[in-house]
């Protein structure tokens, strides 16, 4: 009888133990860990060669209480070639009670596959590059920065997002061997995509 009495008390005394745990952590900022990953195109200027170029990034963000993200991503975004983006990425939601938030991607991207050589006399990648047929070009990234606003939509064990935002994007064109000669490029598109935040 002792002893059952003595678990009664002990089980009792945990559950108070518990209880008074998360009655001190309620009202402070929820300190966790999200990883958000998302697709879609950066649409613009009709008559280029790559019209829709397809982007898809994953960041890792610091959450605080559900209204801040701070972190930093990379991914892969086709442009003709394959470019990576490593930025730092911050996200906030202004209002308590909607669903929406703004953000902010601002970094550099490096050219996956730098070299190649130039066969299609219609082929261009960001505007008018001047370019001999079979020349060689190098191709290197450059600064990006992508801001925008999104929709967030809470379940049960992930969120679902659907942003729009503004995406300018440099990279460098180095054409030829013998006497080089490098180009500036620089787009501005409209970044459409769906993500899911784990």
């Amino acid at each position: 009888m002792k002893k059952i009495a003595i678990l009664i008390l002990c089980i009792v005394s945990i559950q108070n133990i518990v209880l008074a745990q998360n009655s001190a952590t309620e009202g402070k900022p929820n300190e966790t860990f999200t990883i958000a990953f998302e697709s879609g195109l950066m649409l613009g200027h009709s008559e280029s060669y790559y019209p829709a170029y397809f982007s898809s990034n994953i960041s890792f963000l610091k959450n605080f209480n559900d209204r801040i993200w701070i972190g930093g991503g990379t991914g892969a975004e086709v442009i003709g070639k394959t470019f990576i983006p490593f930025y730092a990425d911050l996200r906030v939601s202004p209002f308590e009670s909607k669903p929406f938030f703004i953000y902010n991607k601002i970094g550099w991207t490096i050219c996956a596959n730098k070299n190649y050589t130039d066969g299609n006399e219609d082929n261009y990648y960001y505007g008018n590059m001047p370019h001999a047929l079979n020349e060689n070009i190098n191709t290197s990234g450059g600064f990006m920065n992508e801001m925008g606003v999104g929709i967030l939509l809470k379940n049960a064990t992930y969120k679902t997002s659907i942003s729009i935002g503004y995406r300018h994007q440099k990279t460098n064109d180095k054409v030829g061997d013998k006497n080089p000669k490098t180009y500036e490029n620089s787009f501005n598109r409209l970044a459409i995509r769906v993500g899911f935040w784990f």
